[in-house]
C-alpha cells in the first residue's frame, strides 16, 4: 500500500482545547489521527501497527517513540479524539445553551444526517465497548469514564432546564439521561448491524417524543443546534 500523509485534524475540530507550538507534535498527531480513522473502520483486532505505519510517511521507529504499543496509541486515541468528539457534539453546546432541553431535542434531531458513514461504522465509543469490555479492563474503564460524562451532560442539561421552568419537575434528571444514551446507542448499533438507519430514526421520533412531552412551555425550538453537522458519537 502506498504510504499517504492524512488530512490533519485541527485541535478545535475535535472539540479539543488548542495545542500551543511549544507542545505540538505534528507527527505524533498524524499518528493519531490515522489511527482513529483505521479503528474506526476495522474495530480494534482489525487495526495493526503496520497498516498505521503504511498510511503515514514515518517509520516504525517513529511510531515506538511516541507509543510503546498499540495499546497505548489506542487509548490516546479515546482520550484525544473520540471524547473531544462527544463533548464537541453533546457536552458543549448543552452547557453553552440557554434553553438545554430544547438544545438536547435538537441534537438528537441532528444525528439523522450522519450518512451512510456513521450508520456503516456506528459510535466509535460503543464499539469499543463493545468489542474491548470483556478482554481489556483498562480499556473498558477508560470507555465506560466517558460514556459517564455523556450521562452527566444530559443529566446536567435536563435538571438546569427544570431550574429554569423549562421541564417538568416531576422526572429525575439521572433516569431520563441514562435511558437517552442508552436508547440511543443500542439504536445506532442496530442499524449499523442493518445497515439501514431504520432504527436510529424510530428511536429518534420516540426520544424527541419522550422529551418534547417534558417541556415546559412545550416545543422550544433550538435553531443553532438544529443546524449543527457532526461526526457520530
Amino acid at each position: 500500500m502506498q504510504a499517504r500523509t492524512p488530512q490533519y485534524s485541527t485541535d478545535s475540530k475535535r472539540g479539543l482545547p488548542p495545542q500551543t507550538p511549544g507542545n505540538y507534535d505534528s507527527s505524533r498527531q498524524i499518528i493519531v489521527d490515522t489511527a482513529f480513522e483505521i479503528l474506526w473502520q476495522k474495530g480494534y483486532n482489525g487495526t495493526r501497527v503496520d497498516e498505521i505505519i503504511e498510511r503515514t510517511p514515518f517509520t516504525k521507529g517513529a511510531f515506538y517513540h511516541h507509543f510503546p504499543s498499540k495499546k497505548a496509541l489506542v487509548s490516546a486515541v479515546i482520550d484525544e479524539i473520540i471524547g473531544g468528539m462527544m463533548h464537541k457534539r453533546w457536552a458543549t453546546p448543552l452547557k453553552q445553551s440557554t434553553t438545554p432541553l430544547a438544545t438536547l431535542i435538537a441534537l438528537l434531531d441532528g444525528c439523522r444526517r450522519d450518512g451512510e458513514k456513521g450508520v456503516r461504522r456506528g459510535c466509535p465509543l460503543n464499539n469499543l465497548a463493545q468489542e474491548l469490555s470483556c478482554t481489556d479492563d483498562e480499556i473498558r474503564a477508560q470507555v465506560n469514564n466517558y460514556f459517564q460524562e455523556w450521562i452527566a451532560a444530559f443529566e446536567d442539561a435536563i435538571a438546569r432546564a427544570q431550574l429554569l421552568g423549562q421541564a417538568k419537575a416531576d422526572v429525575t434528571p439521572r433516569v431520563v439521561a441514562i435511558r437517552i444514551v442508552a436508547a440511543y446507542e443500542g439504536a445506532v448499533s442496530l442499524a449499523k448491524a442493518a445497515r439501514d438507519p431504520e432504527a436510529l430514526n424510530v428511536v429518534l421520533d420516540n426520544l424527541i417524543a419522550y422529551l418534547r412531552g417534558l417541556q415546559s412551555p412545550p416545543h422550544l425550538v433550538d435553531l443553532d443546534a438544529t443546524n449543527q453537522t457532526n461526526p457520530t458519537i
